[in-house]
């Protein structure tokens, strides 16, 4: 028995397992990826005959269903089911001053980064690619080469956005170059102009073909590489290199690269791909999860220089190199440890101002004014009147000594007859 793929698996990927321990008839199961030390299952193919054949359509990717033994160590002892001893001492009545969850961190909390392996930044321009090369070293020998190549890429059906590729990187073999031309070969890259694949996929019934039909297709970049003895990669510069974009939510634009020299490296295809399907490159499953990085898909080669309409000259193989894109610079991680140190502590006393004035006059700023100022009302000049009339008592009191200058009282009046003046003013 076998089990079909789903949609998001593929020829070589790790296969979901259950890895069960059987230790003397206690028996206890966990998924995959709980220990580094389980094998993996990857993704096999199904053979459809008896015994098994070179043929390549005898071949499907499917999943092993069934069960694999193997030997583990065993745990040194087992747990037991009752603790080992009862506690020393019984529970404290008092609160632990410790709080339950753990403190706030100093460093802020920052999302991740990407991997700086396929990141980085260039004249404050960030950049993104993808790369097909990490193990060139390995697969070199397995590789070949030609004049040039077709690439159709696609962008991610999640991207509402789309990418604009910005430069593309390839592996040139300089011992395929003629000697006349120094060491040195040139390049092209075209774009079609306009969306979608550069010919019809099924190529049985082929409805469109764009092929060696240069009335399609719009030069982005020429230059010249020239050999470099430590290394056969040459990495297109940003600024030789005119943006193109791939429209969002999955689609396609294809690009046309040739050498006017059989120098191009490419490398076979595996059993399974074919013209319409995807290439994965070297971080397919972490890109495919990001969303907004494109998807390279299995072009052709070309044999001759320039490309002609010719069907046999064309034939699938997968490119080696890397495809960059333009990408969002990422804002800048919040610093750790504030960006001032304060410079003493804090006075305890209040701070009158920022700037002190100098030492205090002795002479003051301004003249005394004549009238000093009071916060009671002033008192009115006094009249020559009195504020009340008198009372006349009806009883007066006579004192002992008379005054120099007596009064003319009533009593005075009538206990001295000869008054007369003073009597008649009176009246």
């Amino acid at each position: 028995m076998q089990a079909p793929l789903e949609n998001w698996e593929d020829f070589g990927d790790e296969q979901e397992t259950v890895h069960c321990l059987d230790n003397g008839g206690d028996t206890s199961c966990q998924s995959n990826g709980g220990d580094e030390k389980q094998p993996i299952i990857h993704i096999g193919e199904g053979v459809v005959s008896y015994p098994f054949y070179t043929v390549p359509y005898f071949y499907h990717p499917k999943k092993f269903m069934g069960t694999i033994s193997y030997l583990d160590e065993c745990a040194t002892r087992s747990p037991t089911i009752s603790p080992t001893r009862k506690p020393s001492n019984k529970p404290t009545l008092a609160i632990s001053t410790a709080p339950t969850t753990p403190e706030p961190t100093i460093a802020p909390t920052t999302t991740a980064s990407p991997t700086s392996r396929y990141f980085f930044e260039v004249d404050n321009k960030c950049y993104w690619y993808l790369s097909t090369d990490a193990q060139y070293e390995l697969f070199s020998n397995e590789t070949s080469s030609s004049y040039g190549m077709l690439l159709p890429l696609q962008s991610n059906e999640e991207d509402n956005n789309g990418v604009f590729i910005t430069s593309l990187g390839f592996h040139v073999d300089f011992e395929s170059i003629p000697s006349r031309n120094g060491g040195s070969v040139s390049y092209e890259v075209y774009t079609l102009a306009g969306s979608g694949q550069y010919a019809d996929t099924n190529r049985t019934s082929m409805k469109f073909d764009y092929r060696g039909d240069f009335s399609f297709w719009k030069k982005i970049s020429y230059g010249t590489v020239i050999q470099d003895r430590n290394s056969d990669y040459f990495q297109i510069p940003f600024e030789d290199f005119s943006p193109t974009y791939i429209p969002s939510n999955g689609g396609v634009r294809s690009f046309y690269v040739t050498l006017d020299a059989p120098a191009l490296i490419y490398k076979e295809l595996d059993r399974r791909q074919g013209i319409g399907n995807k290439q994965k490159d070297d971080d397919y499953n972490s890109n495919r999860k990001r969303g907004d990085t494109s998807t390279l898909m299995i072009g052709e080669v070309v044999i001759g220089y320039p490309f002609i309409s010719a069907e046999f000259l064309y034939s699938p193989k997968q490119f080696v190199g890397k495809i960059f894109q333009d990408f969002e610079c990422p804002s800048e991680s919040p610093s750790l440890q504030p960006s001032q140190v304060p410079s003493q502590l804090p006075s305890g006393k209040p701070s009158v101002s920022a700037n002190p004035t100098e030492s205090p006059s002795l002479h003051p700023s301004v003249s005394p004014s004549i009238s000093p100022s009071t916060s009671l009302p002033p008192t009115p000049a006094p009249t020559d009147y009195p504020t009340l009339i008198p009372s006349v008592s009806l009883h007066p009191t006579i004192t002992r000594m008379p005054t120099v200058n007596p009064t003319l009282s009533p009593v005075q009046t009538l206990n001295n007859p000869n008054s007369s003046s003073s009597l008649t003013q009176q009246i």
